[in-house]
């Protein structure tokens, strides 16, 4: 459920094990995201916390939706089907990536 997703998010916070992603990532995020960033954590904006967070992963890569919030996916389907491109996902000892 979502009070269990927010409850997770807040129990262990991911920022500092993003540098540990060896894998190429595409982080995509909503600009008027409502949940992140957690009103009770940060005072930053949604594009400051996406672009922070990517800048920790080695090989990100950032695209910022406008006019989009927390799921993209359905928010905005086509785009994220662009974003997508022709990405290849393999299977790698840390997990899923774009090759």
């Amino acid at each position: 459920t979502l009070q269990k997703s927010m409850e997770g998010m807040l129990a262990e916070p991911v920022f500092g094990f993003l540098p540990q992603l060896q894998i190429p990532t595409l982080v995509i995020f909503g600009e008027q995201d409502a949940f992140i960033p957690n009103r009770y954590l940060h005072s930053q904006s949604t594009a400051t916390i996406a672009r922070n967070g990517a800048s920790q992963i080695p090989n990100a890569s950032l695209q910022l939706f406008p006019h989009c919030g927390h799921y993209p996916q359905l928010e905005q389907p086509l785009r994220f089907k662009e974003a997508l491109g022709d990405a290849t996902f393999v299977q790698t000892p840390e997990g899923v990536g774009l090759a």
